[in-house]
């Protein structure tokens, strides 16, 4: 197929990837000539490029390097010369870079007909008063109000001028837009659905974590617990006292490891050993390092202070399958434990959390959504393997003790809940257009959090009961947003992406239409 508008010209290559259910994926590579978006006619090219794309799988070769922004579903290659003799070797490695991708995925969010930026309200940006009361006069309320019309309509409307301009091509540069844009179908049919499922989406984005539990961020393809090094907790750990008894702390824990070795096979007393060698673990560091890890160290607080606490009970007869401690072992768990304490609480945000802890206690029998939603978290390879150990060390002390116990388990829902706003917030942003529209079509993680928040929404409605009503309401109608409209792989099938097809390199494979 070869079109020519004023001298530009667009040809169509087709590569049909073998017929395997699996991996079936038409290829269709578009060679563009350079300015072709100053010709008069470039909305009929960008229809044309969106009718013929379909649900393949689109490469644009061309040397305008800023179409990169309006071509936003089609793979991009920005060729130095002349788009139409690109060698067979290269068109040979693009088709290979897109077949080994396999088909397009269901996208893990709901299904939108509109370009989530086109939505946006113009009041939301920072435009002078001027500016944005002229836009409003002439009712340009949205983006997609906006990019609709050439800068030379723009400059029609009184008291708007090139300043103005300048103004408004910056904000929508920032956009990936542009003025003078062909939007098909704007405004939408169902406008206000779209803008409602985006207003949801967007105050989901903009949630924050509570400082009363562990706070997690999207990393590579997993959600991990944020570090964040505060300046007086430094401070705090490069005081001479701090420093030794750091050391005397690790000796006292080693020590203690060792004697308990024994009691670890007995009822009510396992994971006592692990618990004095992950402390030990984690002071085997030099004093400036401390404050990496005070997220990891509170838990183990909690875990050898509820040890204690179960000691205190048993010895005061509680009935229970376990025996209280002998003598010769209480001593140095208590002696360990009264040490620790205090130096820990020595760094200011220990001191916060262990406040928040203490206001926010929360009965085992209370913990049945954290563990739904963590084990979710796990069969969606969500968490890293440390992470989801703080998790266990929290539930396990909960179990034991009464204060510490019930510190440990409000430490535990919150931190369940600043997961599930992290995740939700992740996939508000996403939903919304504030991460680049690559990598929501192309990151496992994506597809992982889609699929965590559909399959945990019972579980998450729990969980987040206690919230303030606002937040309750923006999360469970956001999850519930995303069960209603995603398609969701059959079970069994690999969230990673699929490996790469065989294809024949043989030139007549690739075919172009005339």
């Amino acid at each position: 197929m070869n079109e020519t508008h004023r001298g530009l010209t667009l040809q169509l290559a087709d590569f049909r990837a073998p017929r395997d259910p699996a991996a079936d994926c038409d290829v269709l590579i578009v060679f563009l000539t350079k300015n072709l978006r100053s010709a008069e006619d470039f909305p009929a090219f960008q229809r044309t490029i969106a009718n013929i794309s379909g649900e393949g799988r689109t490469i644009i070769v061309t040397q305008d390097a800023d179409m990169s922004g309006i071509f936003v579903d089609a793979k991009f290659i920005a060729w130095p010369r002349d788009a139409r003799i690109v060698p067979d070797r290269v068109i040979h490695e693009l088709v290979n870079d897109i077949v080994r991708l396999g088909p397009r995925r269901p996208h893990p969010y709901p299904s939108f007909q509109v370009e989530p930026a086109m939505l946006k309200k113009l009041a939301e940006f920072p435009l002078s008063t001027r500016t944005a009361t002229n836009l409003r006069q002439q009712n340009i309320f949205y983006v997609g109000d906006l990019v609709q019309h050439t800068e030379a309509e723009i400059l029609r409307i009184p008291n708007f001028g090139r300043k103005s301009l300048k103004e408004v091509k910056a904000m929508l540069a920032d956009l990936n837009l542009r003025l003078g844009m062909d939007l098909i179908d704007w405004p939408p049919a169902d406008f206000e659905r779209f803008e409602l499922q985006f207003e949801t989406a967007r105050k989901v984005a903009l949630l924050e974590q509570s400082h009363g539990g562990a706070t997690f961020e999207p990393t590579d393809d997993h959600f991990t617990m944020i570090v964040e090094k505060d300046q007086d907790d430094l401070t705090a750990a490069l005081k001479p006292m701090t420093r030794q008894m750091q050391s005397a702390l690790r000796e006292k824990a080693l020590a203690f490891a060792g004697l308990a070795a024994r009691l670890d096979n007995q009822p009510g007393w396992t994971g006592i050993v692990r618990s004095a060698s992950t402390l030990a673990d984690l002071l085997d560091r030099p004093p400036e390092d401390i404050p990496d890890i005070l997220g990891f160290l509170y838990p183990t607080a909690l875990e050898l202070g509820s040890f204690v606490e179960l000691d205190e009970q048993l010895s005061a007869g509680s009935a229970s399958y376990a025996a209280p401690l002998d003598p010769e072992m209480r001593r140095p768990l208590r002696d360990l434990v009264r040490s620790f304490a205090p130096w820990l609480r020595a760094f200011p945000s220990i001191r916060d959390a262990d406040d928040e802890a203490s206001r926010f206690l929360v009965k085992i029998a209370e913990l049945k959504p954290v563990t739904d939603v963590v084990q979710s978290a796990r069969a969606h390879d969500l968490l890293a393997e440390r992470d989801l150990h703080l998790f266990e060390q929290l539930k396990a002390a909960s179990a034991r003790g009464s204060f510490q116990g019930e510190k440990a388990a409000g430490r535990a829902k919150r931190s369940a809940s600043n997961l599930v706003i992290g995740v939700a917030a992740f996939a508000g942003s996403i939903f919304t257009g504030a991460v680049a529209s690559d990598y929501s079509t192309t990151s496992p993680l994506i597809h992982k959090v889609g699929q965590f928040l559909v399959h945990t929404e019972v579980a998450i409605s729990a969980l987040i009961a206690d919230l303030p009503a606002d937040l309750q309401f923006a999360i469970a109608d956001f999850v519930k947003e995303i069960g209603d409209n995603t398609q969701l792989p059959p079970s069994g099938r690999p969230l990673e992406p699929i490996g790469s097809q065989g294809i024949s390199t043989d030139r007549s494979r690739i075919r172009r239409r005339d």
